[in-house]
């Protein structure tokens, strides 16, 4: 998270509203609340540890709960409620077709550090891991395996008539020979499936020797896009269906050791397929019977899908307080500048800025994010020094912890 520090005596800061509209949102010296930003401003936060307990009140790590199905049945619909996971392994299984139900709407999922892992072992044919029905739901650096290797057409995160669904950062084990990783369906659209920084999400099945399922399976979706996509080992990597139509695969997803790498399916329309596909036995399976799936897209067409997308599309710069200098160039970890003013003083929209952990004691700063990145390691703090409070302008930017 961001922390927004007063400067006089290290009191900690409130903010009236953060709105998607863009508004300015004057900081004040305040000792009632730290503020946590991501985006827009979130709900209620409740935690989740493997050494907590459900009959607590999951509202700080001391007080988690035990089990993400119990964190997530205390959420509210469009509140805009985080669930944060500490590392460890949760078995999150609930048998029957359906699995976890999430028809909750602005719901964030996330792990906080390495090694947040969730298994399932739910033995229904035809069952699911995760059942999504709701909007803007978003897992965030998590690992989720379906462990069992009995039941058929099983599929781990199902979006049913979603919109803007986000899987970032995420790793998918799939050991089934008939599971399926992600399926967007129901009319899902602007789904994002990839990373963000340096991480990248990864699908991929149980070995090179023993391929097993499909990847991803556009089956009724528009306008949804994958970049920092790993897939692996898989029967199928990525298939297209007769209504999954207008859908991106950008450059930076690799398709590797699958059987099939790219299935197009009778009907499939106007997707574009930009992935790099190697080292499978059938790179591209085309059965579309239309000439309109493009594996060279234009750039309005790929400009249209990356509208709903929270990534990048600029320079990245960076900022380290313990060695960086306003003099570097801020281009890379090792010319990185010193201060968080500077980066924004060079940053245009589309770029993203990457803040090193430490304090950061910024004179008079006026944070304006619009159009920007933030991204931030754990343990950046950023204190305003001159005691007159911090503005902050937020629209169509993006708050993430590294």
């Amino acid at each position: 998270f961001w922390y927004f520090v007063g400067s006089n005596n290290g009191d900690k800061v409130k903010m009236s509203t953060v709105t998607t509209r863009g508004l300015s949102t004057d900081i004040r010296t305040n000792t009632e609340t730290i503020i946590d930003l991501i985006g827009d401003a979130v709900g209620n936060i409740f935690y989740v540890n493997t050494s907590g307990s459900d009959s607590n009140n999951g509202l700080t790590w001391a007080t988690a709960f035990r089990t993400l199905v119990y964190a997530i049945s205390q959420c509210v619909s469009g509140n805009g409620d985080m669930i944060l996971m500490a590392p460890g392994t949760y078995d999150e299984t609930v048998n029957g077709a359906n699995g976890v139900i999430i028809a909750i709407d602005n719901l964030s999922i996330r792990g906080v550090g390495e090694g947040v892992e969730i298994t399932n072992s739910n033995t229904q044919n035809n069952g699911r891991v995760f059942n999504v029905t709701s909007d803007n739901v978003t897992f965030t650096n998590i690992g989720i395996e379906k462990g069992e290797e009995t039941s058929t057409g099983a599929i781990i995160i199902n979006y049913d008539g979603c919109d803007a669904p986000f899987i970032i950062n995420c790793h998918i084990h799939i050991e089934a020979a008939d599971t399926t990783g992600i399926k967007l369906t129901g009319g899902t659209q602007y789904a994002f499936i990839g990373g963000l920084g340096n991480a990248e999400s990864r699908i991929h099945g149980h070995t090179e020797e023993t391929k097993v399922g499909i990847g991803l399976d556009f089956d009724d979706c528009s306008q949804c896009t994958t970049e920092l996509l790993h897939l692996e080992n898989l029967v199928t990597g990525a298939v297209f269906r007769a209504d999954g139509d207008n859908n991106l695969i950008l450059p930076q997803t690799a398709i590797v050791r699958c059987t099939t790498g790219v299935s197009l399916e009778s009907g499939a329309m106007d997707n574009a397929l930009i992935a790099v596909v190697a080292d499978c036995a059938t790179e591209f399976s085309d059965l579309s019977g239309n000439a309109t799936n493009d594996r060279t897209e234009s750039i309005t067409s790929v400009r249209q899908n990356l509208e709903h997308v929270p990534k990048f599309t600029g320079d990245i710069w960076f900022v380290s307080n313990a060695h960086g200098l306003d003099t570097n160039s801020g281009r890379s970890p090792i010319e990185a500048f010193a201060t968080i003013g500077n980066a924004l003083n060079n940053a245009a929209e589309g770029d993203a800025i990457t803040i090193e952990a430490g304090d950061y004691y910024e004179t008079g700063l006026d944070l304006n994010l619009i159009g920007l990145e933030l991204w931030g390691e754990i343990g950046a703090t950023i204190y305003n020094t001159t005691g007159t409070g911090l503005t902050v302008s937020a629209r169509n930017c993006w708050f993430e912890k590294l």
